[in-house]
């Protein structure tokens, strides 16, 4: 009981701050909170958990060598999931990404963070996974801006879009969470 509160309040104090960065007008219109969580929060333990990427991801991956799950700890690994969204319009969201070094430990100061649909021309997100002095477990967050996400979810014109997470290569994923509001 004691692990569903403390989640239910960091869901709520991450959808806050994502929320209060909508123009009030947006906020009024988007009444609806959905959350997807892929691999287990159990902090890099218990072994791999799948993945599921979206078709356009499976073919970005292919020939890349040594496509990683979550919890899978070694170096020079791409790792790629997907997420289904119900509906391409948002007004925004966040993303929780719980990585750490690989280990042994190659070059994670080089490792990137791209969602959008693979292979990645419009993007949401874009960005280096570490920094220099960074420990070596940390949690990223992002949030994710409503036109952006708009453009890559109803470029697909399906009900159903994709929106593809690839990062690359010295990061291990423990988990994602996804934060999408809709109208």
């Amino acid at each position: 009981m004691k692990r569903t509160s403390i989640f239910i309040i960091i869901l709520a104090i991450t959808a806050s701050a994502a929320w209060a960065q909508a123009p009030d007008a947006d906020r009024k219109k988007c009444t609806t909170t959905t959350t997807y969580i892929h691999g287990l929060q159990d902090n890099f333990g218990g072994g791999p958990d799948p993945t599921t990427p979206s078709p356009a991801l499976a073919a970005f991956l292919g020939p890349l060598a040594n496509p990683a799950t979550y919890d899978y700890n070694a170096p020079n690994n791409h790792f790629g999931d997907s997420f289904r969204i119900c509906g391409c319009k948002t007004c925004g969201g966040t993303l929780e990404v719980r990585v750490r070094h690989t280990n042994p430990v190659d070059i994670p100061l080089n490792d990137g963070i791209t969602v959008g649909l693979a292979p990645f021309g419009p993007r949401v997100v874009s960005a280096l996974v570490w920094a220099a002095g960074d420990p070596p477990v940390k949690t990223l967050t992002f949030n994710l801006d409503p036109a952006k996400l708009n453009e890559v979810l109803c470029a697909q014109k399906t009900d159903s879009p994709w929106l593809d997470v690839y990062v690359q290569d010295d990061t291990t994923i423990d988990y994602i969470k996804l934060t999408i509001f809709q109208p």
